[in-house]
């Protein structure tokens, strides 16, 4: 099949994500199998990835085509976990809960854009995280502290200095010294 424009998006957003583009048709224990695209996750994702359109292939072809291809990964022990996204117009829930049953279903809007697929598509992409706050500045926020401002914190660094075992046997101390039968014990900490 040739790719239409919401495929091309759904594909070079995975691309991007490191996904390797497969040739059409899908080829597995001997059996084509003919989808809109598919990509097969490289490096942290090990998914098998496969786009239809709806607008293009009945919702029946479609069922019958991922059926037969979990089917076919199954017959040859494939480890993969298999996914269809779909673009275009909703298939019914009833043939929505039939793919389900065989594999992930992830449905997009035909006319979505790039961050709207992505929305979509998410769980198959690696997570962004905001930046960290630099450790280096943490430290010397740390290292100004007084008596007065954070006095556990400020044991805390001092432990710090002492090494691992010491920070966390101080914690351990801390978080044990309100069970403690001996009253004396809690002066210490």
């Amino acid at each position: 099949m040739s790719f239409t424009v919401p495929t091309d998006r759904i594909v070079q957003v995975l691309e991007k994500a490191d996904y390797k583009s497969l040739r059409m048709p899908l080829s597995v224990a001997g059996i084509s199998f003919n989808f809109s695209a598919a990509v097969v996750g490289t490096d942290r994702s090990s998914d098998l990835v496969v786009v239809s359109d709806t607008t293009e292939t009945s919702d029946a072809k479609i069922l019958s085509q991922i059926e037969g291809l979990a089917r076919a990964l199954d017959a040859v022990s494939s480890v993969r976990p298999l996914t269809l996204v779909l673009t275009g117009t909703r298939p019914t829930t009833k043939t929505l809960d039939a793919m389900a049953s065989v594999c992930r279903v992830l449905v997009t809007d035909g006319g979505a854009s790039e961050d709207e697929i992505k929305q979509r598509i998410a769980v198959l992409l690696p997570l962004e995280l905001p930046p960290l706050k630099s450790p280096i500045t943490d430290i010397v926020g740390l290292m100004d502290l007084t008596d007065d401002e954070d006095p556990l914190a400020l044991r805390f660094l001092e432990e710090a200095a002492n090494g691992t075992e010491e920070v966390k046997q101080l914690l351990f101390d801390l978080v044990s010294a309100p069970f403690s039968d001996d009253p004396d014990d809690e002066e210490d900490v």
